[in-house]
C-alpha cells in the first residue's frame, strides 16, 4: 500500500532525472519502500508475510475504517466475518465546538503534511481553475513539508515554484501547534483534504468539529466520516478538475457551507463520541473471547 501511495508519480522521465541526480551527488537510487531499523534494511516481503500470518490467525481484527478492512480482505485473504470496524474515539475541544458553523471568509485551507499522497499536487493543479472564478480567494497550506518528487527540492519549494504566478493567493504557515488549529479553522471557508487514500485522518474530525464545509477524498475512511457525502463534498483522488469544481461550488454558496458544516459537526458528535466507541470496543473483545472459547486454547508453536 505504501508503495502504491508514495511512488505512483514516478514516470519514466522522472525516474531518469532521479537517477541522473543520484549519480551526480553520489546517492544510490531505489524505487521500492525500503525502511531501516537501527541502520539495518528491513525485509518488507518477510515482514508483510509475518503480519499477514498473525492477522489470519486472529480471533478478531479491529480496523478504524471499513476501507482498510476491505483492503485487508482483498489483499490478505482475511475472513470478512472477523473484521470489525471500530473507529477511534474523538472528544473535540471546546475551542473547536465554539466555532460557528460555516464561514464567510475567502480562505481555503489544506491541513496536513505537504507530500504527494496527501493530494497537494492535485490541489496545485486545481488552484488556478478556482482563482479564475474566485480571484479573491486565498489558499492556505498548514503543515510541515516533505521531499518533493523533484530531487533536491522540498514539496513546499516545488509548490511555490509551480504556483509562482499566484503567489499573492498562496499562504504557507508551516506546522502549527494543536492549540493554533482552531483559529486556523475558524478563519476557513472550505477545508480541503484531497488525499490519494486515508485510513482515519484526525484532521477531518477536527474540521467536522469546527463546523467547516469539507472537500475530501472519496478514497478511504473519509467517505465514512462524511456519510457518503451527506456531511461534506467527496471527490475522487487524482481528479483536479472535480476538486476545483467542488471548491468553486462551495465558495459560491454560503448557505451550503453552513449546512454542510452543521451536518459534519452533528455527525461527529453522534458517531465518534468516546462512550459509543467504548461500547464498540467491548463488543469486539467479547466476540474475540467467544470465538476463542469455541475453538479451544491455542497450542504454542502451532
Amino acid at each position: 500500500m505504501l508503495l502504491r501511495l508514495n511512488y505512483y508519480q514516478r514516470s519514466l522521465l522522472r525516474k531518469l532525472r532521479f537517477v541522473a541526480w543520484g549519480l551526480r551527488h553520489g546517492h544510490p537510487t531505489t524505487w521500492g519502500y525500503a525502511p531501516e531499523i537501527e541502520g539495518h534494511r528491513v525485509d518488507v516481503a518477510r515482514r508483510d508475510a509475518i503480519e499477514r500470518a498473525h492477522a489470519r490467525d486472529a480471533d478478531e481484527i479491529a480496523t478504524p475504517s471499513h476501507s482498510l478492512g476491505d483492503t485487508l480482505e482483498a489483499e490478505w485473504g482475511l475472513d470478512r466475518a472477523r473484521i470489525a470496524c471500530v473507529p477511534y474515539p474523538y472528544a473535540p475541544t471546546p475551542a473547536l465546538l465554539g466555532i460557528p458553523s460555516g464561514s464567510d471568509t475567502r480562505i481555503v485551507t489544506f491541513i496536513g503534511r505537504l507530500e504527494a499522497r496527501k493530494g497537494v499536487l492535485d490541489l496545485a493543479v486545481a488552484i488556478p481553475h478556482v482563482l479564475r472564478e474566485h480571484p479573491d480567494v486565498v489558499f492556505r497550506f498548514v503543515g510541515a513539508t516533505d521531499d518533493a518528487l523533484v530531487p533536491g527540492q522540498t514539496m513546499r519549494e516545488h509548490l511555490e515554484q509551480r504556483l509562482r504566478y499566484y503567489r499573492s493567493a498562496i499562504e504557507f504557515t508551516g506546522p502549527l501547534a494543536p492549540a493554533a488549529i482552531p483559529q486556523a479553522l475558524a478563519t476557513t471557508a472550505v477545508c480541503v483534504l484531497p488525499s490519494l487514500w486515508e485510513n482515519f485522518p484526525c484532521v477531518c474530525l477536527e474540521a467536522m468539529a469546527a463546523g467547516r464545509a469539507i472537500v475530501a477524498s472519496a478514497s478511504g475512511g473519509m467517505r465514512e466520516m462524511l456519510a457518503d457525502g451527506q456531511a461534506g463534498h467527496l471527490i475522487p483522488p487524482n481528479n483536479p478538475r472535480r476538486l476545483a469544481r467542488s471548491i468553486q461550488s462551495l465558495l459560491a454558496d454560503a448557505g451550503r457551507r453552513r449546512e454542510l458544516g452543521a451536518a459534519a459537526r452533528e455527525r461527529l458528535l453522534a458517531e465518534y463520541a468516546p462512550d459509543r466507541i467504548v461500547s464498540l470496543q467491548i463488543a469486539s473483545y467479547t466476540r474475540a473471547v467467544e470465538r476463542r472459547r469455541a475453538l479451544g486454547p491455542r497450542i504454542r508453536g502451532v
